[in-house]
């Protein structure tokens, strides 16, 4: 799972600013993310420079390990976008993509 996690974040890493922090908690999350008891981490909506939500996956040193690319006009809508972005990653299989550069 952390190989996946590591391949992800590199499809996915953006700059992101973070003029204000919104944890996400309840039963839409929380608990989800876990795949094993000792994982420990959380799901976080920030709000970027232009006004967009976007959500992080962040490990249990905080370190961000998984953030979407695409901003959301409403917290609600980054959250629907976690939740769907969690329901492919239960399902799908990871794959490495193959190196597209001609030389």
């Amino acid at each position: 799972m952390k190989k996946w996690i590591r391949s992800l974040t590199l499809a996915v890493v953006a700059a992101v600013g973070t003029a204000s922090v919104v944890s996400v908690s309840g039963p839409a999350v929380q608990g989800q993310v876990k795949e094993k008891a000792e994982a420990k981490g959380s799901v976080v909506i920030t709000k970027d420079k232009g006004g967009k939500f976007r959500f992080q996956v962040r490990d249990g040193d905080n370190k961000v390990v998984m953030m979407c690319v695409k901003g959301y006009v409403t917290e609600k809508d980054a959250i629907a976008a976690f939740e769907e972005a969690l329901a492919i990653a239960k399902v799908a299989k990871p794959m490495v993509e193959k190196d597209k550069g001609g030389k």
